[in-house]
This record gives C-alpha cells, structure tokens and sequence, in this order.
C-alpha cells in the first residue's frame, strides 16, 4: 500500500459517507457515481474505499461481495494488477475474474473482475 495525497483521502471519506448513507436507505434502484479526472488515482481510490468500507464499523457483519466492471479485457486486468499491487499482495479483499468463473458462488469481501461486454454481449 502507498501513501494517498490528501485530495484522494478526502474523496474516499465522501464516497464513503454516501455510500454507507445509500445502504442504510429503504429506496431501491439507487446510483453513485464516482468521478475523477484522468490520472487522478480512481483506481487506487477505489481500492482504499473497498478496504474501508469493509472495515467501517457502520457496515461490518454484512455478507458483501463487489463486481468490478471495465470496458475491454486489457482494463480489467489492469485494474486487479493496480489492486493486487496496491494491497501488497495480501488483502481481506478477495481479487477474482473470470478464471474464477468455475467457484460459481462469489465469497464475502471478493472483487470480481469483468470485462463490461462479457456481460452484455
């Protein structure tokens, strides 16, 4: 893990707070959406918003699982290297794509991994 600057840490707790706001609400079908310039770190940032999300008092106990969604194959693994690079090798968060397709079941805290047109097509 590497240190983030503070622009970032200070994005993550607002993604964050809205985030656990949305989960604790009775409405269903609700977006967030997470924007950030070009070479502004959203993929480390969303890598520390995984960790602490899944740490965060206020969400502990709930059986979770994340779908990482990228366009094109070569973005997806991309973004699990960037992860898998960010945690150091070793994290709670389970990294999977689609050679993990054969589990047929995602576990608690995993971050699956797929190419957006996979899905779709």
């Amino acid at each position: 893990m590497f240190p983030l600057k503070p622009f970032q840490e200070i994005a993550i707790a607002k993604l964050k707070d809205q985030f656990l706001d949305l989960w604790r609400s009775s409405a269903t079908k609700l977006s967030l959406v997470f924007k950030s310039p070009t070479g502004s770190g959203k993929t480390v940032m969303l890598a520390q918003f995984l960790r602490d999300i899944i740490s965060d008092p206020r969400f502990v106990g709930n059986d979770v699982a994340f779908l990482w969604m990228s366009k094109g194959p070569t973005l997806v693994e991309q973004s699990k290297n960037k992860l898998f690079e960010y945690y150091g090798g070793a994290s709670e968060l389970e990294l999977l794509d689609i050679n993990d397709l054969n589990r047929k079941v995602m576990t608690r805290n995993s971050v699956f991994f797929i190419n957006w047109e996979k899905l779709k097509g």
